[in-house]
């Protein structure tokens, strides 16, 4: 009975280091950068490749760096002569700072939208309609 229990507790212990050893590994794509947090303050930036973290102590928040874009909806804003128009936009952005990126903003993505969203009804609103048609090609 001695034998059976202590083989018992034997693989029991080997499965939990093993499920450790398992937890603690994390891929990082080539495209993204990963922030080891460790009870919610950045400890360092994991590169690409295979990397390595204390289980249950520390968590990952991944950043993708490439290029990318967002689609806004169609904006209805106000000239400066009262005349309602309705833009279609896409911005493109990318993360140069994923640690800043983390830290500085909740939702960086949401954030670039609503600022453009802003920066475009500031600039349409500073033109008449009619002068609006005539220097489209300064928008472009």
């Amino acid at each position: 009975m001695d034998v059976a229990l202590l083989t018992l507790l034997v693989v029991l212990v080997i499965m939990v280091i093993v499920l450790l050893i398992i937890g603690s590994m994390f891929t990082v794509k080539q495209w993204e950068r990963t922030a080891v947090l460790r009870f919610g303050k950045i400890v360092r930036m994991a590169e690409p490749g295979l990397n390595f973290r204390v289980p249950l102590v520390e968590s990952t928040y991944p950043v993708d760096m490439r290029m990318q874009s967002i689609r806004l909806d169609k904006q209805f804003t106000i000239t400066k002569d009262n005349i309602s128009v309705g833009i279609d936009a896409v911005v493109f952005m990318k993360v140069e700072d994923p640690q800043k990126t983390i830290l500085a903003i909740e939702d960086y993505k949401d954030g670039v939208m609503k600022y453009t969203q802003t920066s475009m009804r500031d600039v349409i609103g500073k033109y008449n309609s009619m002068n609006s048609w005539k220097t489209e090609k300064k928008w472009h």
